[in-house]
């Protein structure tokens, strides 16, 4: 059995709390941005930067912690994901939950930028070819 597994599903929290807020950027930043073609334009790449350093300083502790549990188990070791976080604790505090925090971040914060600023420039693209809503027409 997958050792990371019930530590894992704690990502399943972190997707919503980074859609909640990317959706919070969004409506905070359009209502205080200068109303412009830059401003509209930054303001989805703005947010899903947020977004994205919010999902990471959540999820990279839980990965941290499920990596640690999948080795000991690889290694014959068997230490519940609480033994792993107080390991990682005496090790070096919080930091220790952080390792590889930084390349998250430039990994994932620039990408996630770059989607919402590319979803936003698409979206009156495909609204004009896709419909809103199936036609009301019964034909």
């Amino acid at each position: 059995f997958y050792k990371g597994f019930s530590v894992s599903l704690l990502g399943l929290f972190i997707g919503p709390v980074y859609v909640s807020t990317l959706e919070a950027s969004k409506s905070w930043l359009a209502a205080h941005a200068p109303n412009n073609n830059t401003s509209r334009a930054a303001v989805p790449m703005v947010a899903g930067a947020l977004a994205s350093g919010v999902g990471q300083t959540l999820s990279v502790p839980v990965d941290i912690v499920s990596q640690r549990r999948m080795m000991q188990a690889s290694e014959g070791q068997s230490m519940s994901a609480i033994a792993i976080c107080r390991l990682l604790w005496r090790e070096g505090g919080l930091l220790s939950f952080y390792r590889g925090y930084g390349v998250s971040l430039l990994t994932y914060v620039p990408s996630s930028s770059i989607v919402w600023g590319v979803v936003h420039l698409v979206q009156p693209i495909l609204s004009s070819v896709w419909p809103h809503s199936p036609s009301s027409k019964a034909e």
